[in-house]
């Protein structure tokens, strides 16, 4: 009987903690969300590089001939407070480039209703247009800085506290 109670507990204590992983506001959260989204991308945190000074966190990717910088800058607790998408001007045009940056948005805000609101909020249309200024886009707890130029694109997320 007591063998019975010590596995049934391990085991609940093995299946809650992979939920808390993947709801988890940290890199290994943003890779599993990422992974669920598009079983193709098989992202592990291995490649990104870490500068303790600055608590900043990054990646180059390369989708089709399409150059990504991925970045993160995380609080002290190793909450991911930051996230910054860098590419050029016209990777929307790829349609992988732009799934892959939709599903960093969406992964990153973690809330469906937030995420729909900031990509339905004519962003398409923002993604095409050179700014001389930066576009602000705000929703929920959830802000969205737009910069594009014929150089290219900087996409700047981050929490607001509310």
């Amino acid at each position: 009987m007591k063998k019975f109670l010590v596995s049934a507990l391990l085991s609940i204590i093995f299946l809650s903690s992979c939920a808390v992983t993947q709801n988890g506001e940290d890199l290994s959260g943003f890779i599993l969300r990422m992974n669920t989204l598009n079983e193709q991308y098989n992202l592990t945190a291995q490649g990104f590089i870490y500068t303790e000074d600055s608590d900043d966190i990054y990646k180059f990717f390369i989708v089709n001939e399409n150059e990504i910088l991925l970045s993160f800058k995380e609080d002290d607790k190793g909450r991911l407070t930051q996230m910054n998408f860098i590419a050029e001007s016209n990777f929307y045009e790829d349609i992988s480039a732009y799934e892959f940056f939709k599903n960093s948005l969406k992964a990153f805000i973690n809330n469906e209703n937030t995420y729909i609101e900031i990509v339905d909020n004519s962003f398409n249309e923002l993604l095409k247009t050179d700014t001389k200024e930066t576009v602000t886009i705000k929703s929920g707890n959830i802000e969205v800085l737009l910069d594009v130029t014929t150089l290219g694109t900087v996409i700047t997320v981050y929490f607001i506290a509310i």
